[in-house]
């Protein structure tokens, strides 16, 4: 079943909501996640505080210039009264028409009757007429009055009462009015059923569109939008359950890696990323060309080409086209598409990949019952494709693997010095050697002999003593130890890593991480092995054998990080240095020279929520189910600071104000609250749904914590602080709903409500512009709205209700973003807001390979932000909308001509904006100042250059295109 995610912005022509499969956010308004202008949306009306000293304002919408038509309003500006005014009045009412009652005539129908005189055939009524009509029932009735009675009822744009509307709620209550009111079951596809109560597939309650509601949104709903979303920037390295290595340097002094179902070829010098998206799933393997080759008369260097397979898609409901796994050939320096080679539908996946020391061949082993390996003549002109005769074109010789239940083989390596072809696979308890014999490829297993049998899990061929001799091949084991093999069996086993962790392998049993990572050096001399303990030792090859260690280990810990490292999961060294390039399974990117550092930050766990900071646009804030916190900065694309919750974090978010002064300077500080489980009913790691939940409140500066409180029954699923601040609601997995108060002082939180009516576990919440209503959605498919003063179930509909944010995936605005068909492709949708039509158009990004969790705009509408749940990533989507021509010109704005090629539109506000300061590519020198040792540095004083060049960029830029509003 699907699930859906949204995000509205309003920018004016680029207005847009976004939304992908599995679980929910969206805000609605100018700044999409931080919308500060009132903004009439919803599932209804108004209801005002409890608290009875609370002063009654009836809401204005403002005429923002980037506000949609639909979203302002005509009232004029009036006086205040006072909460039991407007009762007491309300009640003054009742009673006088009841007085006037008669055996043969309702209370409906006399007060019907005293307002349809004053009726021009609209059936509304203005200020003065509704005063008239009052006064005839005996009643005085104020204009200021009259004004607060118009804001909570029934009008119509232009400010009218429709009066029969007002009578059925004023006497019969808001809830049964409405159930009264005519119903369009399904989605709209006439003016008149707009009007009426909307009852929708996916939603179990009806929805009313607002009372203004302008029909030409509804049409607009029905064009695919103008604005774009393109890649920005990717949090993470597929590092959590890959079998073989994933990461490699190319051609260019780049590096390749994937993580979820996007391929990274990430430029080191600039901190900059470009993406291969021809993938529609989870990417598992990844290898790269070592030699130049040819194909259809084009040269492609070394390192060039690489090679990645993916696992069979999840096949679409509305085609009977059937989905196989398939192996995509591509080029990293263009990032397109050279060759695709597509499997059988049952082969589930394409786990393991190699191109040949020659680069003509390319080996392929599946996850179908006996892993099957192919090795394929991949230049062959329709490689892959079927003959009549019913065999495959380009297959040059296939054979069973290792019969095991999935995922049995874990890598395929072939033998660089063999004058033979010859390769080797390797997985569960098992090395099995390959080679091609009479035109048939047959595979040998090899035997452990007195040792232990074990899994395999990395493998690598050292050269022979001289040309001709039989080679060695190292293994890592999951014990640590590396096995020499010889002759066809284990020679030797040597202490090499610690065990690490105990991890649960693809194929679902326990076992150790052990030696995951073997390279040998281009020079053939050194060979590198990264085990679970998170160190990576050189080895000395001398003679086709395996010395001693070459010296001390590079332990790769995070400045700050506690606890026991993260275990090496990928290891590939550049070409005429002894720099090499590392990914853990905390999904860290590291190069490894003089001064090792983390190139690109990642998830160790699952990413269920990412929130923006409301004030500061290039802060962001995501948690994962491993018991972390990050703050990152998507200016400079970095991680600033994190944190160990110690519990399996599910929610966040941030407040929209500075709460108080942060320890580490006294400076205004938001919080940011964390919520998941692991509290008092559970373990500090679990994340079973039973598990007790807690909740924890930090300081954005020091991300030390400031409050907590722990829930015995179940986990925190969602967090959201009212406008203005004085609320933190709190949903859960035993379908309440708990508010929080927030206030100064050492007990700055307090549970005060727990709002009790749902049927499932609470997944989306969002305030109101007065933060005086609550709405909540569940996975059961219910809307509910609240009273922030008192915590129970507001009574009047909330259709006209102006809304803070719009995070759920229930009600109104959102109503069509739910697809005919239920899928699971892990995409990104972006379509124009509100989304009122059945199926509306959308465009679709492609990259995550799970359940997108959480997506929102920045408060600045300049990004998008996803979360991919188990795919552990987080992908930064810079958004270009089309700016309106007089918007523009009316805006005070430096709007430039759009400098990305890959952009669509032609004036483009995020295109043209100075991003950060990019710094010059590494050049080779010296690693120290006796110059003895050589690597990749950063030349000097390139980061002052670079800032000067843009700032001078950034002046010339400024002068040609900032126009005044006052011309």
């Amino acid at each position: 079943m699907q699930k859906a995610i949204v995000d509205v912005s309003t920018a004016p022509r680029g207005l847009a909501a976004k939304t992908a499969p599995n679980s929910a956010p969206t805000r609605a308004g100018m700044r999409s996640v931080q919308f500060k202008k009132a903004s009439k949306t919803g599932v209804g009306g108004e209801t005002v505080s409890d608290d009875p000293a609370e002063v009654y304002k009836p809401k204005r919408c403002s005429h923002s210039s980037n506000a949609p038509e639909f979203m302002t309003t005509s009232k004029p500006s009036v006086g205040t009264i006072s909460r039991p005014e407007l009762l007491k009045l309300e009640a003054q009412m009742r009673v006088a028409v009841r007085s006037l009652r008669r055996l043969h005539e309702t209370e409906l129908q006399v007060l019907l009757r005293a307002m349809v005189v004053h009726d021009d055939g609209s059936g509304t009524l203005q200020v003065p007429d509704f005063v008239e009509a009052w006064r005839t029932l005996k009643v005085d009735v104020t204009w200021e009055q009259a004004l607060a009675v118009f804001r909570k009822h029934d009008t119509t744009a232009s400010g009218a009462l429709r009066f029969t509307s007002f009578a059925n709620a004023l006497l019969q209550g808001a809830s049964r009015a409405i159930s009264k009111e005519p119903v369009c079951t399904g989605y709209p596809v006439r003016d008149e059923d707009f009007k009426r109560k909307i009852v929708y597939p996916k939603c179990r309650k009806g929805v009313l569109a607002p009372s203004d509601f302008n029909l030409a949104m509804a049409d607009r709903s029905t064009f695919l939008p103008d604005a774009d979303l393109q890649l920005s920037f990717v949090y993470g390295y597929g590092g959590t359950s890959n079998t073989a290595p994933n990461m490699f340097y190319t051609c260019t002094g780049e590096v390749v890696y994937y993580t979820a179902a996007v391929c990274v070829v990430y430029d080191i010098g600039l901190h900059s990323q470009r993406f291969f998206l021809k993938h529609t799933d989870d990417i598992k393997c990844l290898a790269i060309c070592p030699v130049a080759v040819t194909y259809a008369g084009e040269e492609y260097p070394a390192r060039s080409l690489v090679v990645t397979g993916q696992v069979k898609p999840t096949e679409d409901a509305s085609t009977e086209e059937r989905e196989c796994p398939f192996v995509i050939i591509w080029d990293v320096r263009t990032c397109k598409e050279v060759v695709r080679i597509v499997h059988d539908e049952a082969d589930r996946a394409v786990v393991a990949a190699a191109f040949s020391p020659a680069g003509n061949r390319l080996t392929t082993v599946t996850c179908d019952d006996s892993h099957t390996v192919r090795v394929w003549a991949w230049k062959t002109r329709d490689v892959g494709a079927a003959k009549p005769s019913g065999k495959v074109v380009g297959l040059a010789g296939t054979g069973k693997g290792y019969k095991e239940r999935p995922v049995a083989v874990y890598g395929v390596v072939w033998n660089p010095f063999s004058n033979l072809d010859q390769f080797a696979t390797h997985g569960i308890k098992h090395l099995k050697v390959w080679a091609e014999i009479n035109g048939r490829w047959l595979g040998t297993t090899l035997k452990f002999g007195k040792h232990k049998i074990d899994n395999v899990l990395s493998c690598v061929f050292l050269p022979p003593k001289s040309p001709g001799d039989e080679g060695s091949i190292v293994t890592g084991m999951p014990s640590g130890k590396l096995y020499l093999w010889r002759g066809g069996q284990v020679v030797l086993a040597l202490a090499a890593h610690g065990t690490g962790p105990e991890i649960v392998t693809p194929e679902g049993s326990v076992t150790f991480g052990g030696v995951r990572c073997l390279k040998l050096r281009a020079d053939n001399r050194t060979l590198l092995s990264g085990g679970a303990d998170g160190i990576v030792h050189s080895w000395e090859v001398t003679n086709g054998k395996l010395g001693n260690k070459a010296g001390p280990g590079h332990a790769l810990r995070r400045p700050g990080m506690k606890g026991s490292l993260p275990a090496l999961r990928a290891l590939d060294s550049h070409p005429g240095s002894d720099v090499f390039v590392a990914g853990t399974s905390c999904c860290d990117v590291w190069e490894v020279d003089a001064d090792p550092e983390v190139l690109v930050h990642g998830h160790a766990g699952s990413v269920l929520c990412v929130a923006c900071h409301p004030s500061k646009p290039h802060l962001l804030v995501s948690v994962d189910d491993k018991g972390h916190v990050f703050v990152w900065n998507a200016n400079m694309r970095t991680l600033v600071r994190s944190c160990a919750a110690r519990f399996a974090c599910r929610a966040c978010a941030v407040s929209e104000a500075a709460l108080g002064a942060s320890a580490m300077d006294d400076t205004p500080s938001h919080h940011i609250a964390v919520g998941g489980a692991g509290g008092a009913g559970g373990s500090g790691g679990g994340t079973s749904r039973g598990a007790g939940g807690r909740l924890v409140v930090l300081d954005e500066a020091t991300l030390n914590p400031l409050y907590h409180d722990d829930w015995p029954t179940s986990a925190v699923s969602v967090l959201k602080y009212s406008p203005d601040n004085r609320l933190l609601a709190a949903g859960s997995h035993d379908t309440c709903v708990h508010i929080y108060g927030v206030r100064g002082g050492k007990k700055q939180y307090q549970r005060m409500y727990q709002c009790r009516g749902h049927s499932s576990t609470v997944t989306q919440l969002d305030w109101s512009q007065d933060s005086s209503v609550l709405m909540s959605n569940d996975q059961s498919y219910e809307i509910l709205c609240w009273e922030a003063g008192s915590g129970r179930k507001t009574v009047h509909s909330q259709h006209n209700q102006a809304w803070h944010t719009w995070t759920c995936t229930l009600g109104f605005p959102v109503m069509g973003i739910w697809k005919v068909t239920g899928d699971d492709n892990s995409c990104v949708r972006l379509f124009n807001h509100p989304c009122v039509v059945e199926s509306a158009p959308c465009h679709v990004y492609r990259g995550h390979s799970s359940h997108v969790t959480c997506v929102r705009f920045t408060c600045d509408d300049r990004r998008v932000v996803s979360s991919g749940g188990v795919d552990c990533a987080l992908f930064v989507f810079e958004t270009h909308a089309v700016v309106d021509e007089w918007e523009w010109r009316r805006g005070k704005r430096v709007t430039l001509p759009c400098k990305n090629i890959q952009c669509r539109q032609q004036r483009c506000v995020a295109c043209g904006e100075l991003g950060p300061v990019p710094l010059p590519p590494k050049v080779w020198g010296p690693l120290d100042q006796s110059g003895k040792r050589m690597g990749w540095v950063q030349p000097p004083r390139a980061l002052g250059q670079a800032m000067e060049n843009r700032d001078a960029d950034s002046h010339i830029e400024s002068d040609v295109f900032m126009e005044d509003v006052d011309h």
